[in-house]
C-alpha cells in the first residue's frame, strides 16, 4: 500500500516537473536567450533598444492597465494585416528590449503592437490620452486626463500646451499641459514599432 502511494506521489510529483518546465522554464530560458539581428542593408541592430523616457512609459502603462484592454501580439494573419496590427507576427525576439512583456489577452481596444508606426504624431497620441473621442468617436477607452495639468496661461502659452479642438472646452486663460507621466507614456507608445523583418518572422512582399 505505501509502495504503491509512493509511486503516485512520483509521478504526481514528475507531471508537475515536467508542466512547469514545458511553461514556465523553456519560455523563461528562450526569452533569455535572444539576440539582436542585424540588418545586412542598414547595419542596424533589430529590435531597437528604447530610450530612457520610452523604459519610465513603460510603467505608465503598466501601471495604468492599458494590458487590460489592449494586446501587444500581432498575428500574422489576415485580419491583423488588413487593420493594419502587424504584417508578420510578433515574436519573443521583439520583446528583447521591454521591460515588461504586455502580450496581453483581449481586445476591447486595437492591438498595440505597430502602433508607433501607425501613429507617429505626438500631439495625436496626447490628444487621444486626453479625450478618446475626440480623436476616435465611439471609442469606449476612458480618457486619462489626470497625467494632464490645466495650468494658467503665463505670457505666451506654452510650447507643450495640447492643441485641442473646439468641441473641448478650456477655462479662457488656462492651458493643458502633459506631465512627465504623460510624456514618458507617450515615448513608449511612440517605440512600439515592429515594422522590420526577422529571420524567424519576415515581412512578406505583397
Amino acid at each position: 500500500m505505501k509502495t504503491n502511494a509512493l509511486s503516485a506521489f512520483i509521478k504526481i510529483l514528475l507531471l508537475l516537473i515536467l508542466g512547469w518546465a514545458a511553461m514556465v522554464l523553456i519560455p523563461f530560458l528562450q526569452f533569455g536567450s535572444q539576440n539582436l539581428h542585424e540588418d545586412r542593408e542598414t547595419g542596424e541592430n533589430l529590435p531597437h533598444a528604447l530610450s530612457g523616457l520610452a523604459i519610465r512609459g513603460s510603467k505608465v502603462y503598466e501601471q495604468n492597465g492599458c494590458a487590460t484592454c489592449h494586446t501587444q501580439q500581432a498575428r500574422n494573419n489576415q485580419q491583423d494585416s488588413t487593420q493594419g496590427y502587424g504584417k508578420r507576427a510578433a515574436v519573443a525576439r521583439d520583446f528583447t528590449y521591454q521591460p515588461a512583456t504586455f502580450a496581453g489577452i483581449n481586445r476591447l481596444g486595437p492591438d498595440l503592437t505597430n502602433i508607433g508606426a501607425r501613429k507617429k504624431s505626438t500631439d495625436w497620441h496626447h490628444q487621444h490620452l486626453y479625450s478618446p473621442t475626440s480623436v476616435s468617436p465611439g471609442s469606449i477607452m476612458p480618457n486619462y486626463a489626470f497625467l494632464y495639468e490645466k495650468r494658467k496661461i503665463n505670457g505666451q502659452p506654452s510650447t507643450e500646451a495640447l492643441t485641442l479642438p473646439s468641441t473641448i472646452k478650456v477655462e479662457e486663460g488656462y492651458e493643458i499641459i502633459p506631465t512627465e507621466e504623460a510624456k514618458a507614456l507617450v515615448a513608449y507608445l511612440l517605440s512600439l514599432d515592429q515594422s522590420y523583418s526577422l529571420p524567424e518572422s519576415p515581412i512578406k512582399e505583397e
